[in-house]
């Protein structure tokens, strides 16, 4: 059953049990397979095609003669990533011996506690950006944030939400709309940090809180309006946030 309260919420989209999701840069969804309060994993099935690279790899180091033969042996096989709300990554676990199956259900659920308990963590060498595909996900599943919505981000209830996309050929064209948007609407905001956090604090009125993300403590993001959230600014889409 999925929890409304976990801070899984992204562009629109909520994450739960058995949706299919769309990573910037890879063309086969993968499904999610458990959601805890800070983690989800996802899994599909190894692709031929998709994971071609992997498989070249292999025989490359030697584990098999052929790609032929390295995708015959592993054609079962599952793919999986782990993503982490918080630190906004994603990758494969850093056990060297052990782990999960992730064909079981039960193991998966086992291993996303062991995640939530600190025992497991995303590996340092096989992490990258939790770079959603908004639009591809949302074409498999429509979900729309009202004012009637039980949603919540960064442990807030969300009243609503606008979302911006590129229109025309500029760098940050859809944040300069966002920006816009709030301007009219009497807010302000602080400044973007794109290195350390998706986030940009918005508050209504003048904004008095320090520019950067990084230096808001609890009790500055407590005091906040709302966000600016994009995973790529200069390009693709941005979400305002509104507040409860």
């Amino acid at each position: 059953m999925k929890n409304k309260n976990y801070p899984h919420f992204e562009g629109g989209i909520e994450l739960y049990k058995e949706m299919l999701v769309y990573f910037i840069g890879e063309k086969l969804p993968m499904k999610v397979k458990a959601v805890s309060e800070n983690f989800a994993i996802c899994t599909r099935k190894l692709n031929r095609r998709q994971d071609a690279d992997l498989l070249h790899r292999q025989v490359e180091t030697g584990a098999y003669c052929s790609f032929t033969e390295a995708y015959n042996n592993q054609k079962n096989d599952i793919i999986y990533t782990i993503i982490d709300f918080k630190q906004n990554i994603r990758g494969a676990h850093n056990l060297v011996l052990g782990g999960c199956d992730f064909k079981d259900e039960k193991e998966i659920e086992d291993f996303i506690s062991e995640l939530e308990s600190g025992e497991v963590e995303i590996s340092y060498r096989n992490r990258c950006n939790y770079n959603l595909d908004f639009e591809r996900t949302l074409k498999n599943k429509a979900s729309k944030v009202t004012n009637d919505s039980e949603y919540y981000y960064l442990g807030r209830k969300i009243m609503n939400q606008q979302v911006f996309n590129k229109k025309e050929d500029r760098s940050f064209d859809a944040f300069y709309q966002a920006q816009s948007y709030l301007n009219d609407l009497g807010y302000s905001y602080g400044s973007l940090s794109v290195t350390s956090s998706p986030n940009v604090a918005v508050k209504k009125g003048e904004y008095d809180l320090p520019q950067k993300w990084h230096n808001l403590d609890k009790e500055d993001v407590a005091s906040i309006d709302g966000v600016i959230r994009s995973l790529d600014y200069r390009e693709g889409q941005v979400t305002v946030i509104f507040f409860n």
